[in-house]
């Protein structure tokens, strides 16, 4: 249920003389927007990729739909397919059948690696990494802008801004282990 319906039931629920059947209209779209919210609740617990799929659900309810998807259709020895699994099927099976057929047109011998490999030059620049302390994450951390997008781990920087003084002990000590 949109924001724009929510409103309108709010505003409809106010009004002084509402007849039983828009009571009953109210109270039905209520619980009908309960069971959305639970619904949604659930998918994106059980999502793989939280983030996204709280931008599906978003995209659903404020009706805004991806419309760029194309029928897609290839012609493969004459024939029009149009199934994208099959599609996708002829493009595995043609990349992974093309490694054969250069290694047969090759002799079944890989070609000379010192000539297809760049050669690299030697650095003596050096990169050192020292220990942190507590303070030097604290500082790094209060500089994270405070938004409520989550990144791999799933953690808005604005929870750890929030978190610090619990954080900054474990997040030192986890980087220096790294070190070790």
């Amino acid at each position: 249920m949109s924001s724009k319906n929510m409103r309108f039931l709010n505003m409809l629920k106010k009004q002084p003389n509402l007849t039983e059947d828009a009571k009953m209209y109210v109270a039905k779209n209520k619980i009908i927007h309960k069971r959305v919210m639970s619904g949604n609740d659930k998918y994106i617990l059980h999502a793989n990729h939280k983030s996204k799929a709280v931008w599906q659900i978003t995209n659903k309810e404020t009706g805004r739909t991806s419309s760029n998807k194309q029928d897609i259709k290839i012609i493969w020895n004459s024939e029009e397919i149009t199934n994208p699994e099959h599609i996708a099927e002829l493009f595995n099976s043609y990349f992974c059948k093309i490694s054969e057929a250069l290694l047969k047109k090759n002799g079944n011998r890989m070609p000379n690696s010192e000539n297809q490999h760049l050669k690299i030059k030697e650095s003596t620049k050096t990169m050192l990494l020292f220990p942190v302390r507590e303070s030097e994450v604290e500082k790094v951390a209060m500089g994270l802008k405070n938004k409520l997008s989550a990144g791999i781990d799933e953690v808005p920087d604005c929870v750890v801004k929030q978190c610090l003084k619990l954080l900054n002990k474990p997040l030192a000590n986890i980087y220096n282990a790294s070190l070790e």
